[in-house]
């Protein structure tokens, strides 16, 4: 999410992800496999937002987060947040949604998908967990 968008912040909740997909070490990867771990059609927002307003819900136990290399959190900043629909939409961000949001209409299965299509026509084995490093590049500007 952070390297299709550009954002600072990536948040997708921990219940979106729903299998492994049984995905080894250098074998092919499906459009099965990746329906079964990301069963959801959601796509990714981005917000402008102050740390102090999403400090509750980065603490809550539902979601996982990540952030671009130079990042560090501090009150006195605003950050651009990739956030998918299903979060965007929890009450934690009622007062952060407005029409200033963008709807990128990405979904994260897309992205996911172009991610391992540019690793197998660069010839790169895909690794799971060992090697999270998007080959995807900015898809939204």
């Amino acid at each position: 999410m952070l390297a299709t968008t550009g954002a600072d912040i990536a948040i997708h909740n921990t219940g979106g992800i729903r299998s492994t997909g049984e995905i080894t070490a250098g074998g092919d990867v499906t459009l099965n496999q990746l329906y079964e771990i990301c069963p959801f059609d959601n796509n990714i927002y981005l917000i402008e937002v102050t740390y102090q307003e999403i400090e509750s819900l980065l603490n809550n136990n539902s979601i996982f987060y990540s952030l671009a290399a130079d990042i560090n959190l501090n009150d006195s900043s605003t950050y651009t947040v990739a956030v998918i629909s299903y979060v965007y939409y929890w009450d934690q961000l009622d007062n952060i949604r407005s029409d200033q949001n963008i709807d990128t209409e990405l979904y994260i299965r897309d992205v996911l998908v172009e991610d391992i299509r540019l690793k197998g026509l660069a010839e790169e084995l895909f690794s799971p967990i060992s090697n999270p490093l998007p080959t995807v590049g900015l898809l939204y500007e």
